[in-house]
């Protein structure tokens, strides 16, 4: 359905600019990856509006966006398996959150939240960028990478326990969505590990 339409949309994007027959692909991917980015919005705000709090899905957005921006992880071969994996990192962050914030003594909570900042924060410093196969940057641009990952991160998590102190659910669920990235990361690695093997 996306290649459809991005096909559709490049043929008619080439004859109104002109564009040359060398760059075709490149713009046909660039509206593929666009398309594909606002289908993850939509689903991610339909989900938290069924769930009845748009605000859940805005944070997941801009926290896990900002993040991995800068931090790559997982990619799925196909645009239906990245949009359904999206949808199922937010419903299953979603459902961290509330088990975490429904089921665990407040005084426990801060603390099972440290840890899990402490280690998705190793993991995102130690991997970050995860490198992607359909764009290979330098080693220069990885290290800036690494910095801006771990520096979004750091003013995310600060962030997050300042809106804990206020509003436990929304400052506990920036925390689980900074730890979806880190998994998401690890994923990334252990299917590349495994392909490598195999």
């Amino acid at each position: 359905m996306i290649h459809l339409i991005s096909d559709s949309l490049t043929r008619f994007m080439c004859k109104i600019m002109k564009i040359e027959d060398d760059m075709k692909d490149v713009h046909r991917y660039g509206i593929e990856i666009t398309i594909s980015s606002l289908l993850n919005i939509v689903l991610i705000i339909l989900a938290s509006f069924i769930l009845s709090d748009i605000i859940l899905g805005i944070i997941f957005l801009m926290v896990f966006i900002s993040l991995r921006s800068f931090s790559g992880g997982y990619h799925a071969n196909t645009y239906f398996l990245c949009n359904l994996t999206f949808t199922l990192t937010f419903l299953s962050s979603y459902a961290a959150n509330r088990a975490i914030t429904d089921c665990i003594k407040p005084d426990v909570i801060v603390f099972l939240l440290a840890v899990i900042d402490l280690l998705s924060f190793i993991i995102v410093a130690v991997f970050s960028p995860v490198k992607n196969k359909h764009n290979s940057i330098s080693e220069t641009h990885a290290k800036r990478c690494r910095i801006k990952a771990i520096v979004v991160y750091l003013l995310i998590s600060i962030i997050s326990f300042t809106v804990y102190e206020n509003n436990v659910k929304y400052g506990s669920f920036m925390i689980i969505t900074l730890a979806a990235v880190a998994v998401m990361i690890l994923i990334e690695i252990f299917k590349r590990r495994i392909c490598h093997e195999g």
